[in-house]
């Protein structure tokens, strides 16, 4: 039996040694029928003494891929697995999969201790879930396309949870993944959601950049197991990233480059990502210079304006900012849509404070009607028209 465990220890040591950049498929686990395939990014050859996060990936067919997530890997270092055994089904199966395919790839290759993703939709997303939860303090995040409630499982609080939502599903309504988000949220995880036009998807190629992309910068510099090394090489590459930011030529890149650095919640409030406010505040006023529209120019200044990230800008930048945002108030599209925000506010307030009597209720409704009356071609009041008419039943 020594021999053996030796032998498989050998054979597993000369599989990491000549582990070779790209795509391999159909990977046999050492004393498992099961079976992996496999991404690897160029700079694992070129750096050996370097570990690597991962991304193990499930699907409920048991037919994963990559959905287009190699260029990303290549640029991130990046490690991808599937686990192609696991499939909607029976758990024991699913667990066996899980156990085979992490346990080899973790001895086989230079994986990082805890930069650990998961990643799958509909069943396949559950059983992400799940992995994560098996390794609780050494994982660092999971993706979920169409399911939800993943704090049932995820029970490490440092572990990020990111949600892709259809507002067309039927396996998994929209209204059932918001509770979702929310109640992994109000349970102490850290949650973020992505909702598109479609069913019972997987997500696209860039929504899984995005989400992975918040979840790998974020456990870079914050995962609780991380070694002095690890954070200060987070810390050194947050630099490397806002620099770059900051100087980025083009407004518009130069705001997307910011915004995604300053999303990262433990970077936000860092002295090395004050010039990236402040760039990303720069980026937002020059991108209104030659608005044609005012009531666009407004929304995008007034988002601003209320963003976090504008907060400890230099004075000129925000001084600029309210200098434009009060000239826009003046202009007829802007104003209509001010004052009926202002006169939803109260409305809202009543709502929430109605009851059930019938009083208070057609109270309420014959304000979110006036509002959709006088302003029908704003935000403010489309969403009394949707109010009031969800309330109109109630009224009856």
């Amino acid at each position: 039996m020594h021999r053996l465990l030796l032998l498989a220890a050998l054979v597993l040591s000369c599989a990491a040694a000549d582990a070779v950049p790209g795509t391999i498929r159909k990977v046999s686990c050492p004393g498992s029928d099961e079976t992996y395939d496999i991404f690897i990014p160029k700079v694992y050859a070129e750096e050996p003494a370097r570990r690597f996060p991962v991304v193990f990936v499930s699907d409920p067919g048991g037919n994963p891929h990559w959905h287009g997530l190699e260029p990303w890997a290549e640029r991130q270092g990046v490690v991808l697995a599937t686990i192609n055994g696991s499939k909607n089904g029976p758990w024991e199966p699913i667990h066996a999969a899980q156990k085979a395919v992490t346990e080899t790839v973790f001895a086989g290759y230079r994986i990082h201790p805890c930069l650990r993703f998961s990643i799958g939709f509909s069943g396949g997303a559950w059983a992400s879930a799940v992995l994560a939860g098996k390794f609780k303090d050494d994982w660092a995040g999971v993706v979920m396309c169409g399911s939800g409630w993943a704090s049932k499982d995820v029970k490490a609080k440092h572990v990020l949870i990111g949600y892709h939502m259809g507002l067309e599903e039927k396996v998994m309504p929209i209204e059932r993944a918001r509770e979702a988000l929310k109640t992994d949220r109000d349970s102490g995880l850290t949650v973020r959601g992505i909702e598109r036009p479609v069913g019972h998807v997987w997500a696209g190629t860039a929504e899984l950049e995005e989400l992975l992309e918040w979840m790998l910068e974020h456990q870079r510099l914050a995962h609780p197991r991380l070694s002095p090394e690890d954070k200060a090489a987070g810390l050194a590459r947050l630099r490397t990233l806002a620099a770059s930011a900051a100087a980025t030529a083009e407004p518009a890149p130069r705001r997307a480059a910011c915004e995604r650095l300053l999303a990262i919640e433990p970077a936000a409030a860092l002295p090395e990502l004050k010039p990236v406010r402040e760039a990303w505040l720069g980026a937002v006023l020059a991108e209104t210079d030659d608005a044609a529209e005012p009531l666009a120019a407004w929304r995008s200044l007034d988002r601003a304006a209320r963003s976090p990230w504008s907060a400890g800008v230099a004075g000129p930048a925000r001084k600029e900012l309210a200098r434009r945002l009060d000239a826009l108030q003046r202009k007829p599209p802007v104003k209509a849509e001010v004052d009926a925000a202002k006169a939803l506010e109260p409305v809202k307030a009543a709502e929430a404070r109605m009851g059930n009597a019938k009083g208070a209720i057609q109270q309420v409704l014959a304000g979110y009607q006036g509002i959709a009356k006088r302003w029908p071609d704003t935000d403010a009041g489309r969403a009394a028209q949707d109010a009031a008419e969800r309330l109109a039943a109630k009224a009856k």
